[in-house]
């Protein structure tokens, strides 16, 4: 079929319908507008795409391998500039697979039981470090058992935040009530050692 072009359509060689011209892709390199509309061209790159799939894995695969600094850099990236999204990724991943997550975690504890006893010994001594003699344990408590209530009335996990970390890198709070509160599970991991203003 021969390419017609008018002023300001053309008919793509693929769907053979007349479009815009805004409706195709400018090849710079060629200096032409592609013969091939942008539709087409997404369909038969989504259908290229499933035929090489595992083609396209293994050379992701070799890439990542053979340039570890330069992938860690582009999760990093990736991480900061959609720290939302995977926010709701991991606690969408999370409520579908509680089971396998929990096991998965009682595994590592069974097959690293120092590095599991060095991060709970940790935790307890920072604890500790963090309480004062003057503290009211049972106003702490009482939001330890917010935060169980809260769990099992929703059945999404709750844990009981330092709103000032305890171990935050411009500021350190201390483990007293007026310094606790009870949030979602996935926004006290996601938080991290920062404290917001």
């Amino acid at each position: 079929m021969a390419q017609v072009i008018t002023m300001a359509e053309k008919i793509c060689t693929k769907c053979a319908v007349s479009k815009p011209l805004s409706d195709y892709y400018f090849d710079s390199r060629r200096n032409y507008v592609r013969p091939s509309c942008k539709d087409c061209v997404k369909k038969e790159a989504s259908i290229h795409q499933k035929n090489t799939k595992e083609a396209q894995a293994k050379k992701q695969q070799k890439w990542r391998k053979e340039n570890p600094e330069k992938w860690k850099e582009v999760v990093k990236r990736y991480r900061k500039n959609n720290s939302e999204i995977m926010r709701q990724r991991t606690y969408a991943w999370l409520e579908k697979n509680r089971e396998h997550a929990r096991n998965k975690s009682s595994e590592y504890a069974k097959k690293n039981p120092e590095k599991y006893a060095a991060q709970a010994a940790k935790r307890r001594a920072m604890l500790l470090n963090a309480t004062p003699i003057w503290a009211n344990f049972d106003a702490i408590q009482v939001e330890y058992a917010l935060s169980d209530w809260c769990s099992k009335a929703t059945g999404i996990k709750y844990h009981v935040d330092h709103i000032i970390p305890l171990q935050g890198k411009l500021v350190c709070g201390l483990h007293v009530p007026n310094n606790l509160r009870v949030i979602p599970a996935v926004d006290n991991l996601s938080k991290h050692n920062k404290f917001n203003v």
